[in-house]
């Protein structure tokens, strides 16, 4: 998707976006484009015109947006409510046009994304050189998307459907390959090109988006929410939460706490 001599010099802002506007809502954001822009869309439905493009974008995908020395046609019309991570940034070596990328193995590159957000907007110490490497962490695994087939990929079903079925019982993961009928160690090699992490850490993350919604809703406490999804040990769930998200569950909340 983008040259390896391609080069971030500089990032401007990261934000997460939703838009609920009912069907045909329209938006025209027609100007020149004065920043490169990476946007993962999540979810939903848009009719978008950039300059003599036409298209429907659906969810999982990247779209990349170049900056322009002249005011472009831009224009979004709303099929179904959406939402995105949009990062803005300069760059040497970026295409000269738009790019669009539809992900069909889209998790990894949904949590790096939503890791520059939260690292962007929580504002620790050392956050701009954090973003910066998840920021080439996106390009690389844009790079690195498998293209195996999606049968192969499909073996995997049992083992997702336990996962979810069982995410906050204490999972048994050295006999999750059982249930798809393989080997331990291809079962791993596979789930690793599907979701760019090992089953364990799978989980984690799973956990952890849960977590999120639960700190940002305000209706329990970080001790239920802990409870909740299967750790008993509230300190361990604590050390956990501030190691995937970078910061502790008390700060998510005043941050992303529900007005």
């Amino acid at each position: 998707m983008f040259s390896q001599d391609m080069r971030i010099e500089r990032i401007n802002y990261v934000s997460y976006e939703r838009h609920p506007s009912h069907f045909g809502s329209f938006s025209d954001y027609s100007q020149k484009v004065t920043h490169n822009e990476l946007i993962y869309k999540f979810d939903g439905k848009i009719d978008i015109t950039f300059g003599d493009e036409s298209f429907i974008e659906e969810a999982k995908c990247v779209r990349f947006l170049p900056l322009t020395d002249r005011r472009i046609n831009y224009t979004c019309r709303t099929i179904e409510p959406s939402e995105y991570v949009y990062f803005s940034f300069d760059s040497v070596g970026a295409p000269d046009k738009m790019i669009r990328k539809n992900i069909a193995h889209s998790e990894k590159l949904e949590q790096l994304f939503m890791r520059l957000y939260h690292s962007w907007i929580m504002r620790q110490d050392g956050y701009y050189h954090h973003c910066m490497s998840i920021a080439y962490e996106i390009l690389a695994e844009l790079e690195r998307q498998s293209y195996l087939p999606q049968e192969k990929f499909d073996k995997l079903i049992p083992a997702i459907k336990y996962i979810e079925d069982h995410l906050t019982d204490d999972i048994d993961f050295s006999n999750l390959h059982k249930l798809c009928s393989m080997s331990y160690t291809y079962f791993k090699q596979l789930f690793i090109a599907k979701y760019g992490m090992p089953p364990v850490k799978y989980v984690t993350k799973l956990r952890m988006n849960i977590a999120c919604e639960q700190l940002a809703n305000g209706m329990l406490s970080v001790g239920e929410i802990s409870d909740m999804l299967g750790y008993a040990n509230l300190h361990y769930f604590s050390r956990l939460f501030k190691s995937e998200i970078g910061c502790s569950a008390t700060e998510y909340r005043n941050k992303h706490k529900i007005k």
